[in-house]
C-alpha cells in the first residue's frame, strides 16, 4: 500500500483496483448485496473530517462536484461496474449515500461555511 497526499485529500492507493461483488461496502454488507435500505453509519469522527475538507474545497458548488476523490478518501471508490442483486449499480447507490451525509453535514455547519469557502 502506497500512501500519498494531494493539497486536498489523503489517498490510499491499492484498494480500488479488483473490486468484486464479493467486497464487503460498509459493515459486513457486500456489494452485491448493498441496497439503498442498507444504513451506513457514519459515526466516526475522522470520517466527518472528510467531509467538511471536501465541502471546504467545494464550496457552493458541492452538490454538483464530482465526489470520486471523497470516494477514494472513505475507500468506497471503485465500484462503477459491480452491480448488486437486483442489478442496481454499487457505485451509485454509494454515491447517493455520500450526497445525503454531505448534505447533512451542510446543516451542522456554520451557514456561512459554504459561502467563505467559496471566497477562498
Amino acid at each position: 500500500m502506497v500512501r500519498r497526499s494531494s493539497s486536498d485529500y489523503s489517498y490510499i492507493d491499492g484498494y480500488s483496483q479488483g473490486r468484486t461483488p464479493n467486497d464487503v461496502v460498509w459493515g459486513s454488507t457486500k456489494a452485491k448485496d448493498l441496497v439503498s435500505s442498507v444504513r451506513f453509519s457514519w459515526d466516526n469522527k475522522h470520517q466527518k473530517i472528510f467531509f467538511v475538507r471536501f465541502l471546504a474545497k467545494e464550496g457552493l458548488n458541492y452538490k454538483n462536484a464530482d465526489v470520486t476523490p471523497l470516494l477514494r478518501t472513505l475507500n468506497l471508490d471503485g465500484y462503477e461496474d459491480i452491480k448488486n442483486f437486483n442489478g442496481d449499480n454499487v457505485h451509485d447507490i454509494i454515491v447517493e449515500k455520500v450526497r445525503r451525509k454531505l448534505a447533512s453535514t451542510v446543516s451542522e455547519l456554520d451557514p456561512d461555511f459554504l459561502f467563505k469557502a467559496s471566497l477562498g
